[in-house]
């Protein structure tokens, strides 16, 4: 499309002039021939680097979409799995953010341009990390901190990861809507 509006306007521009006679009208001609070009080599380039962005916010949302499948899974699994330590902290452990953080240590964070589809991711990663947390709380390198069976245990730790399990699933389905939206958009 650019390059037929620079051909008619190159070849109307040269008519024109040609119309009139004399030399400095292809001065004239390839200095307006010049500037169409220019503008038209700036649009295509504008358009490139606009699909390739399109391209790469895709690519990251879909990586980012399938490690908040999995965490989701995971999250689901703790908040229903009854108190069986080993499931539960295995679970825990299988929790992930590390795509996230490679996002945005890699400064691509910037391609998550909609304010609220990055609040919605954030506070997705932030259960996640809440979830972790508690594994800290309780294990330590894969060791119980505190003994399974007495009562500051099981009143702390079973109401707590529940509670954050089902949370995490609730800000975690919120971004994976968010995110279907976005990439919906983006084709």
């Amino acid at each position: 499309m650019v390059e037929a509006i620079v051909l008619i306007a190159t070849v109307v521009t040269i008519v024109s002039l040609s119309a009139l006679g004399g030399r400095w009208q292809d001065t004239v001609s390839g200095l307006i021939a010049t500037l169409v070009g220019v503008f038209a080599a700036l649009e295509a380039e504008r358009r490139l680097t606009a699909r390739r962005e399109r391209a790469d916010t895709r690519q990251v949302l879909q990586m980012l979409r399938a490690e908040l499948e999995e965490n989701l899974r995971v999250a689901h699994q703790i908040a229903e799995q009854p108190l069986d330590l080993e499931a539960v902290v295995t679970a825990l452990l299988k929790l992930s953010d590390e795509f996230w953080l490679a996002v945005a240590r890699g400064g691509r964070v910037g391609l998550v341009r909609e304010l609220r589809l990055l609040q919605a991711i954030s506070s997705a990663y932030e259960a996640v990390r809440n979830l972790r947390l508690i594994a800290n709380l309780f294990f330590s390198d894969d060791k119980l901190v505190r003994i399974p069976g007495s009562r500051g245990f099981t009143r702390q730790f079973d109401p707590l990861r529940k509670q954050e399990a089902a949370r995490g699933v609730e800000r975690i389905e919120c971004a994976l809507t968010a995110i279907d939206s976005r990439l919906e958009t983006l084709g």
